[in-house]
């Protein structure tokens, strides 16, 4: 029988491990080393020669940049934006392939457009990133604001049962496109170029304001009386609706709803929807009698609080100072004034505000003009006066231009045009009855 030598067999067996040992050992710190590698920590550096320092641009221009980007490594990508002193982005960002250069010479036009924002200090950010690092160059600049400019002037006539849009345009009214649609209100988005027409059928139209093509609609808006009118105003580049019972609703320039205020009531209509303060504030009339609801709601959707008011018909809702409103209404033959005080939540019933109905009205700084069966006045809120404006003219419906202080007036299928002062300017002649008159300008005043 052959033996084993048994301490030879572990001599060797201890050998192999302690070698397969040291060999998975080595392994071990090589791995180690691999992967402990020096990361990259040089960032890139960007010099900018043009523009220097505080040299001033238009808030819709190009800018020629010259400057140099170097990196240790690689250039992956870089960017040009404009931001605000806060560092908010306020520009498109225009992002080029570095092509994983170590440098790269700047001689790139870039290209911006925000006819929103206002004149003052902002910066040109130049970014540089090398898929590791991230470095960003600010040099200072000051941008000019776009002036406010009247594009068009576009006036709604009813044309049996459709609507024809029109512009005014040298004198001469020229067609558009016709909105095979009964007219309820109409009301221009300036910002986003847009004009919004709501039938009496309860369709919702948004037309492209310079080419005219439709871009969206929404319907069941609820079918409401035919006198039932200023149900769309736009603010803050919101378009706001008076979408059906109790409900007021905003929609953005893509028609999506953003929000709802509502009044929790199934019999009161929102009519002259109004922003002060940051708040939503519109009259919500009854269906069935002469009561009237004044609400306001927060911004962000919850009724704030709202107040009974008996009138026959809503003429106009208006800024009186910081913290009322001001609410103007016909009931029987003539027209009743309200004072609405914000701060201390409370309605102030005033005494009747002229002895005849008021057919139409704006404000202008301290005065509201408004329009009876017979004659144009005005009405200065400092000096609690009324004064004649425009005598002899029948049941006008008054529209006011607030960037040229013109006053477009309608009646008896024409159109007179005056400057603040009451002086005549022109006379249009259309040939149908005018509907309403919205001012498109290049940017909301």
């Amino acid at each position: 029988m052959q033996k084993f030598n048994i301490s030879a067999i572990k001599t060797a067996t201890a050998y192999m491990l302690n070698r397969y040992m040291r060999f998975y050992i080595l392994i071990f710190i090589l791995l180690f080393v691999i992967s402990c590698k020096k990361t990259d920590e040089i960032y890139p550096v960007i010099k900018i020669t043009y523009p220097t320092a505080n040299l001033s641009f238009s808030t819709i221009d190009t800018i020629h940049i010259k400057g140099k980007i170097t990196d240790n490594d690689k250039i992956v990508s870089y960017s040009f934006s404009i931001v605000d002193s806060k560092m908010n982005i306020v520009s498109q960002t225009i992002t080029k392939s570095g092509q994983d250069s170590k440098s790269i010479i700047l001689n790139d036009d870039f290209f911006y457009s925000n006819i929103y924002l206002p004149s003052g200090q902002y910066y040109l950010l130049t970014s540089a990133s090398d898929g590791t690092n991230k470095k960003n160059s600010y040099t200072k600049i000051s941008l000019q604001a776009i002036n406010t400019e009247l594009k068009s002037i576009i006036v709604s006539l009813d044309n049996n049962g459709t609507t024809d849009i029109c512009k005014l345009d040298s004198g001469k009214l020229k067609l558009l496109f016709n909105c095979q649609e009964n007219y309820q209100d109409i009301d221009v988005n300036s910002d986003y170029g847009q004009i919004m027409i709501l039938s009496k059928n309860g369709k919702l139209k948004s037309y492209d304001a310079y080419t005219y093509n439709l871009k969206w609609e929404k319907t069941n808006l609820n079918d409401y009386y035919s006198e039932y009118f200023s149900r769309i105003k736009n603010f803050d580049k919101i378009t706001y609706v008076g979408y059906n019972f109790g409900s007021i609703k905003s929609i953005n320039k893509y028609g999506t709803i953003t929000n709802t205020y509502n009044l929790n009531s199934n019999i009161f209509l929102p009519s002259d929807i109004f922003k002060f303060n940051n708040e939503i504030c519109s009259y919500f009339f009854s269906k069935n009698t002469q009561q009237g609801e004044i609400a306001y709601f927060y911004e962000t959707g919850g009724l704030h609080n709202y107040y009974s008011i008996n009138i026959d018909k809503l003429i106009g809702i208006f800024d009186y100072d910081k913290s009322n409103i001001f609410i103007i209404g016909n009931i029987g033959d003539s027209a009743k004034a309200y004072t609405l005080n914000t701060e201390n939540n409370y309605l102030y019933n005033e005494k009747k505000f002229v002895s005849a109905k008021i057919i139409s009205a704006f404000k202008n700084n301290d005065n509201i003009y408004y329009s009876t069966q017979t004659d144009i006045k005005r009405y200065n809120i400092t000096d609690n006066a009324i004064y004649n404006f425009i005598d002899n003219i029948n049941n006008a419906k008054l529209f006011y231009d607030k960037l040229n202080q013109y006053i477009y007036v309608s009646s008896n299928n024409k159109i007179f045009l005056y400057n603040k002062n009451g002086d005549l300017i022109n006379t249009y002649n259309t040939n149908n009855s005018v509907l309403d008159i919205d001012f498109l300008y290049n940017k909301s005043l």
